[in-house]
């Protein structure tokens, strides 16, 4: 398993170099920065925080800002982050992943491998995968 892990660096490092995000907290040195991008990340997605973090740091730029802050001044700021987490878990934002494993895996899509370009693919393979995305979008569709 350590010879397997040995060249993971070295080829996780150029992939990351190719695909890594432009996200501001990556941008920033400051650890009190980098500190509220970390906990926001541990409640929610990226593209949830992308927005909020930018927000909350305008109104609480330092660690002294935020300590100075009152109760009803950060119950405030905070209530926009549980209208993201409720608008998330409305909309089954967490389970998404499971919904699509489990559709690949009941249209068999799982064996063909989820990362395979399309266009190498059947016709019927290919109708499987529409078939998937129609049972996520509208699960309804099949009693």
């Amino acid at each position: 398993m350590d010879e397997q892990l040995a060249h993971l660096p070295g080829a996780l490092l150029p992939w990351y170099e190719e695909n890594r995000r432009d996200l501001p907290w990556r941008k920033d040195k400051d650890p009190y920065h980098i500190w509220v991008s970390e906990i926001m990340l541990q409640q929610t997605r990226v593209e949830a925080v992308k927005g909020y973090y930018a927000r909350f740091l305008e109104a609480l730029p330092s660690v002294q800002t935020l300590a100075d802050c009152d109760e009803e001044r950060m119950n405030f700021l905070m209530e926009e982050t549980g209208w993201i987490q409720d608008m998330l878990d409305h909309h089954d934002f967490y389970i998404i992943d499971a919904k699509v494993d489990e559709i690949a895996r009941a249209l068999g899509l799982s064996d063909l491998g989820m990362d395979r370009d399309v266009t190498e693919l059947s016709g019927g393979q290919r109708t499987k995968i529409l078939l998937g995305k129609l049972l996520l979008e509208k699960p309804d569709t099949v009693c």
